[in-house]
């Protein structure tokens, strides 16, 4: 199986709020997460979109209506000109590469593997906007924005689709069934419909982290100090130490973003 290698986010999750009338201000301009294909650990503050974040790389994973729904309402609105982007890039792992089984490895080390494929999602909030594809390759080989000369610029959407058309093996906005087989060769196919079971929203947050470190053996820790209960029981064989007061940290020794 595959493994994160990056995780790219762009135009999405206004500063000013959800609503419609809200002027767009983008927290995550182009923010790229580099996991290594290794274990990682999340810790943000408050209100910086960690179940934002978690949700909108499920809603791409998944393709679940109700996560998508509630990802688009973070996206810029078309007025801004610009779509909003979330793509997962795979490593697939080099023949003879030990798949990492350990939870504890060394800090930083990468997956060795040459191959990568993208799974990406973009458009607006409105309803119907969202366009999905896959291809293979890098997240530069099919970039966002520019970012020669230290200035970070949205690409346009018209160059955007060119140039994922011209990308390798592509394919642009395949049924469900058809998306959940490709994805099934970089990850297990049972966890793609894991999310059936979540019966309260509360017990969604805790658990849409555990699905991720799942669905690409990458475990993802998503610290939550206002969460009331422990996570613990959410991921098995997880390792996490809450602090009874305001602080959250982990002992995990690996990267952290």
């Amino acid at each position: 199986m595959s493994t994160i290698n990056r995780i790219e986010i762009a135009n999405f999750l206004n500063l000013n709020g959800e609503g419609e009338s809200e002027a767009w201000d983008p927290r995550y301009r182009v923010v790229t997460f580099n996991f290594h294909g290794q274990s990682t650990a999340l810790n943000m503050t408050n209100g910086v979109g960690k179940t934002s974040n978690v949700e909108a790389w499920l809603a791409l994973l998944t393709r679940d209506p109700q996560l998508i729904s509630r990802t688009r309402e973070k996206m810029a609105p078309e007025r801004d000109g610009y779509y909003s982007h979330i793509r997962i890039e795979f490593v697939v792992p080099e023949r003879g590469t030990a798949a990492q089984d350990d939870f504890f490895v060394q800090q930083g080390s990468p997956v060795a593997g040459k191959e990568t494929w993208v799974f990406g999602m973009y458009g607006y909030r409105s309803a119907g906007s969202i366009n999905f594809y896959y291809y293979r390759g890098s997240l530069e080989q099919v970039p966002v924005a520019d970012t020669t000369g230290g200035a970070v610029t949205l690409l346009p959407n018209k160059e955007f689709r060119a140039v994922l058309k011209a990308a390798e093996r592509n394919r642009h906005n395949p049924v469900r069934e058809d998306w959940i087989a490709e994805l099934s060769l970089h990850v297990s196919p049972s966890a793609c419909d894991a999310k059936r079971n979540i019966k309260s929203e509360e017990a969604a947050t805790r658990v849409q982290s555990c699905l991720l470190l799942r669905v690409a053996k990458v475990r993802i820790m998503t610290l939550l100090s206002s969460m009331k209960s422990s996570p613990q029981n959410c991921c098995p064989g997880s390792w996490i130490e809450k602090e009874k007061k305001a602080n959250t940290s982990s002992r995990i020794p690996s990267s952290t973003l």
